[in-house]
């Protein structure tokens, strides 16, 4: 929301980041008895001068008429003594202009519950509609497999600009081979795969990052403050490294509806959607720190979220 001076209304612009566009069109649906993206205008105008303008309306249209938002439309009329122009206008909604629309009705409307620590989990439940703020923190697998696999790519590349001699075996930095063999270990301990198993340390972190990209869900963590953690589960649909890329920026609002609350031990498992998660917490933790480890200046945040927390699947992700 923005403040404005005087007696001007307050107004809401927010860029979403990540945008669940059906949740958002059933939401808005359901309060609207249904959503036009398009609508048309026609308008009869008499003047009695000769000019040349340009002809600009504004309207603020009501939710239960098109959406609450702030809509504009610019037209060019030449106009004659004694004649009539007729305009037409058609405006059209983008899924972002939609999402301000409905973002602003919520808000009025006082139908969000606002996290900010701790003690507003006593307020909440599955299905509580919420809005939190959070520094985005990504998913500890996810970022060091990614990284591996940056490296590897670049690896192969070097490896196939040498073409006097055979790639060696033990090509690559210590640090990366440690990193690959780490990753191996843990994957065959949690897989329960023999340790003389052909498969190589390399060919399982290209593995999962084939499984972390077809996913259909991805697993985020936001920090709240220094107490509260949330897991934001977003659709792999509306997902995508740029998306991921972008959340880097810094604090972002979420809003979304909660499906769980961590109490006392209850935790959650970050790997859960790869082979790491049939491990157990143990497992997850020894693995990515492990692997963390034989990469020095890599910093990751612990795959296993601990109470209290909250696990929201998410409307949108927006600055």
């Amino acid at each position: 929301m923005t403040d404005v001076p005087g007696n001007v209304a307050p107004y809401f612009l927010a860029h979403p980041i990540y945008l669940d566009e059906s949740m958002m069109l059933s939401f808005l649906a359901h309060l609207d008895g249904g959503v036009a993206a398009q609508s048309d205008e026609e308008e009869a105008s008499t003047s009695s001068s000769t000019s040349g303008g340009s002809l600009r309306a504004g309207i603020r249209a009501k939710l239960m008429q098109f959406a609450s938002a702030e809509l504009s439309a610019e037209g060019r009329t030449e106009r004659t003594n004694a004649g009539q122009t007729q305009i037409r206008r058609s405006r059209q909604h983008t899924a972002a202009s939609l999402f301000n629309l409905l973002y602003q009705y919520l808000h009025e409307d006082a139908a969000l519950k606002v996290v900010s620590s701790k003690a507003d989990l006593d307020d909440l439940r599955a299905g509580s509609l919420v809005q939190f703020e959070g520094s985005y923190e990504g998913n500890p697998l996810e970022e060091v497999v990614r990284l591996m696999d940056s490296f590897l790519q670049l690896e192969t590349k070097k490896e196939e600009q040498n073409t006097s001699s055979k790639p060696s075996a033990k090509s690559g930095s210590p640090a990366k081979r440690a990193a690959a063999a780490a990753l191996e270990a843990h994957v065959k301990q949690a897989s329960g795969e023999a340790a003389d198993t052909n498969a190589s340390g390399v060919a399982i972190i290209r593995q999962m990052v084939v499984d972390i990209d077809q996913g259909p869900m991805h697993d985020l963590l936001l920090e709240v403050d220094d107490e509260l953690q949330a897991v934001v589960v977003a659709s792999s649909e509306y997902f995508s490294n740029a998306t991921n890329e972008a959340l880097r920026s810094g604090r972002v609002q979420v809003l979304g509806k909660v499906t769980r609350i961590l109490h006392d031990e209850e935790t959650i498992n970050l790997t859960r959607r790869t082979i790491l998660g049939a491990g157990g917490p143990d497992l997850a933790t020894q693995t990515v720190v492990g692997v963390s480890s034989a990469m020095p200046g890599l910093k990751v945040t612990s795959p296993i979220v601990t109470a209290p927390a909250m696990q929201v699947v998410p409307m949108a992700i927006f600055v």
